[in-house]
């Protein structure tokens, strides 16, 4: 236990104890400046014992309350502090555009209400709401599950401790700016009215397990090097942004970056042409699994390895989305046409589209530079299309003079190499001339 000392009326003190010696401190140091204010006698203070409700003061939680007209600045704002050290449930109204400083103990479980300009909340170890009304609001909590409510608060910052919960609702008219800051593992639901209206909520996290849903809303996420877990609805839309963890996106709008410890696990949307994902894993690491379950999507594969697929079927996806293969090593499984393959790396994948056989839709392949040898099966010759943006040459070994394969090579001048192999091995080259286009 860490202890938070404030100055009670006659020079008394109100010792408040918090679980985390970081959030102790930084509650001192704000309480630090209400115990200055004390000491130069500019405050009219109550010490009220006692639970219930404000603004009531004879109906207060336990703790203090001061309030003074001999000090203010520019905008003339008073201090309003309150010291919460009674057990159960309490609730408390931050005065209106005054600065506030709330420190609540272990087992004080507080409701507080922001109307105050600046408002400093320190929560311990417990179970709590914050409502932001107006102003600004700051909070530091402890282990506990919390709800953050915001309707037309200018802005609200959440530093949520290690194994923490929290809930964050709009009630309508906006979040305003709202951060959260995760130190470790525990679940952040963000709950929109609209996923136009909602203001976008910032999550940093640091480490850990963090779960992660977005309803009817909208977030940016930098996930450290935390293992993040991402949900959402039809509504939901966010950003991850890639960090040295891992990622799980299921079914969310928006562009996600896996970590690159790799093990990334990312499904698309099923809202057409909704998202975007870029594999994340680093060289070594354990790879990636991209998968889209609607059309005009689009993958992306990282440094690492990954295996890129859309299926039909129990898979659930359709054909129509952009393949971005880079530098790393790439498996692409494609059930339908209709696809977009861009090459842009020195990378060396594996290519199989119309994986089930089908061959309707048209696939197009770009080659944008790079290096890199890549194989390709189920090119449509006369229907599918290959741009390239230098000279190239085919080069054609039926499976009687290649070892009793049968495949057709692609060229391009100081550049990729293409590879089609022949499983029918019917002495016909799988890609001409003619489906190629110079730029």
């Amino acid at each position: 236990m860490a202890d938070v000392t404030v100055l009670g009326a006659g020079g008394a003190t109100v010792t408040i104890s918090l679980t985390s010696a970081d959030n102790a401190a930084a509650a001192q140091a704000a309480v630090n400046v209400v115990n200055n204010l004390n000491n130069l006698g500019l405050l009219d203070m109550q010490e009220v014992a006692g639970a219930g409700s404000m603004p009531a003061a004879t109906n207060f939680l336990g703790g203090l309350m001061l309030t003074g007209t001999g000090f203010s600045d520019d905008t003339g704002a008073q201090y309003l502090f309150i010291g919460a050290n009674a057990p159960g449930g309490n609730e408390v109204l931050g005065g209106a555009n005054f600065r506030t400083v709330v420190v609540a103990g272990d087992g004080s479980d507080l409701v507080y209400s922001n109307l105050s300009q600046n408002a400093q909340v320190f929560y311990g170890k417990n179970n709590g709401a914050f409502v932001n009304y107006n102003g600004n609001m700051t909070v530091r909590t402890e282990d506990g599950d919390y709800l953050l409510a915001s309707d037309k608060g200018t802005s609200s910052t959440v530093n949520l401790g290690a194994g923490g919960g929290l809930n964050i609702l709009d009630l309508g008219s906006g979040l305003g700016a709202t951060t959260v800051n995760a130190a470790g593992s525990g679940t952040i639901n963000t709950f929109g009215s609209s996923p136009t209206v909602s203001a976008l909520t910032n999550i940093n996290l640091t480490s850990g397990e963090v779960g992660i849903a977005v309803v009817n809303a909208q977030a940016i996420i930098n996930p450290g090097a935390a293992k993040v877990l991402i949900l959402s609805d039809t509504d939901g839309s966010a950003t991850l942004f890639g960090g040295t963890g891992s990622a799980t996106v299921g079914g969310v709008r928006g562009m996600f970056t896996g970590g690159s410890a790799g093990d990334n696990d990312m499904i698309t949307s099923t809202v057409s042409g909704s998202t975007t994902l870029i594999g994340g894993a680093a060289v070594g690491a354990p790879g990636d699994f991209l998968r889209a379950q609607g059309s005009d999507n689009t993958l992306q594969n990282g440094a690492g390895e990954g295996t890129l697929i859309s299926l039909g079927g129990g898979f659930g996806a359709t054909g129509g989305n952009i393949f971005n293969l880079g530098t790393g090593q790439a498996t692409v499984f494609s059930a339908f046409g209709g696809n977009t393959f861009n090459f842009n790396g020195d990378g060396g994948s594996q290519v199989q589209t119309r994986f089930d056989g089908a061959t309707t839709g048209t696939n197009r392949f770009f080659d944008f530079g790079g290096k890199g040898d890549y194989s390709v099966d189920g090119f449509v010759s006369g229907q599918d299309t290959f741009s390239v943006g230098a000279v190239f040459s085919i080069g054609f070994f039926d499976a009687a003079n290649n070892n009793g394969t049968e495949v057709t090579i692609l060229n391009i001048l100081g550049g990729a190499s293409y590879f089609f192999f022949d499983d029918t091995k019917n002495g016909i080259p799988d890609i001409k001339a003619s489906d190629i286009t110079v730029r």
